[in-house]
């Protein structure tokens, strides 16, 4: 599961809505929705065109697409 909190935070903080994301991504507003409410999750090429649009760093990649390797988002191994 990504992190869509933090996914729209950098929509909203470069395009400042999800319409001014889509035209520079070349998506339809109702693909970005459906990411953004959990009901699509995007596969390797679209994180990597989202990352691309968004310049975002490797950091913030982990966080958005791989939150269970964030050190934010991790879950400690119990056992230990």
């Amino acid at each position: 599961m990504i992190n869509t909190d933090l996914l729209r935070d950098k929509i909203y903080g470069k395009f400042h809505s999800q319409a001014a994301f889509s035209r520079k991504i070349g998506w339809g507003v109702n693909r970005i929705n459906k990411i953004l409410t959990g009901k699509s999750i995007p596969d390797v090429n679209d994180c990597a065109d989202i990352a691309s649009v968004l310049n975002l760093s490797r950091e913030e990649y982990i966080g958005i697409f791989i939150p269970c390797l964030s050190p934010n988002g991790d879950k400690q191994n119990e056992s230990a």
